[in-house]
């Protein structure tokens, strides 16, 4: 008596199926991971080119609330400025307006050093109008800082023929250079 072969329906997944649709997922969930973290990157870079805009304003608020010290010449304090001074003049008691002038870098530099990366650096360039730097001429600030960027480092400076930026010191990360020209 021969018996009919009986033909079973496969009735689950198999190992291969699941295996597959393992290897799927993980490949998904490492993609979103690394959006995370490249967004999370990325706003840290947004809020430091914020943070160094906000700064370069206030500079300029301070500059032109001090127009006197502007038109003084080679004595003029935010000129060429790539550091705060030695010693910040007390004007608690009145100032002269390059003292004014000296104790507004200082406090700016104060900033500078608090809301931007260790390291950063800054220049304040007058561009001269007709050869000289006078009351209503244009100035140009540039601001330097180094981010951490993961794997990445080791890059090259970004404009660093940039007469008007100052020069990092070395060390790892990508290199953020932020030139604003404005008129106090």
């Amino acid at each position: 008596m021969l018996f009919p072969i009986e033909h079973k329906r496969q009735a689950g997944l198999g190992m291969i199926e699941v295996l597959i649709s393992l290897v799927v997922l993980a490949i998904g969930l490492l993609g979103v991971g690394a959006m995370q973290i490249s967004s999370l990157r990325d706003n840290q870079r947004a809020g430091y080119r914020a943070q160094a805009t906000m700064l370069v304003d206030e500079l300029a608020d301070r500059m032109r609330a001090n127009k006197p010290a502007l038109s003084l010449g080679n004595s003029n304090p935010y000129n060429g400025v790539t550091t705060a001074f030695a010693t910040t003049p007390n004007c608690s008691s009145g100032c002269t307006a390059a003292n004014m002038g000296k104790a507004d870098i200082n406090d700016w530099y104060g900033e500078l050093t608090r809301r931007l990366p260790s390291g950063a650096v800054a220049k304040i360039t007058c561009i001269p109008i007709d050869a000289a730097c006078a009351a209503d001429s244009p100035y140009a600030v540039c601001l330097r800082w180094r981010e951490s960027r993961g794997l990445f480092t080791g890059t090259p400076e970004s404009a660093a023929d940039d007469t008007r930026c100052p020069t990092l010191s070395a060390g790892d990360g990508v290199v953020q250079t932020l030139v604003i020209e404005f008129q106090p």
